[in-house]
């Protein structure tokens, strides 16, 4: 375990500890999140993923990215508990060229 992996484990079990947070609203809920693969991203997802499994809260965590490569790389083992919507890239339409 990378010291960044320690890290975001020990912050996802703080969060998990929160009892200001109302973790039983998400309970059986779908969440979609942007921007998985990069570094703030992908730091959501994996405390997401720990309080999922140490709150029992089934979520279902959907991520929207333009590589599935990037995703496993970043996600690794964990990529199975995760649910991949391919996207694609910036359209090649005149519109969003500068």
């Amino acid at each position: 375990m990378t010291r960044l992996e320690k890290f975001i484990k020990e912050d996802a079990l703080r969060c998990s500890q929160c009892d200001y947070i109302p973790w039983d609203k998400l309970k059986n809920k779908k969440l979609l999140v942007t921007g998985a693969t990069g570094l703030i991203g992908s730091s959501i997802v994996r405390i997401l993923l720990h309080i999922n499994e140490w709150r029992a809260l089934e979520l279902s965590i959907l991520i929207l990215t333009r590589s599935t490569e990037k995703a496993r790389k970043v996600f690794g083992a964990d990529l199975d508990k995760i649910t991949l919507i391919h996207g694609g890239g910036v359209s090649n339409d005149s519109r969003y060229k500068q």
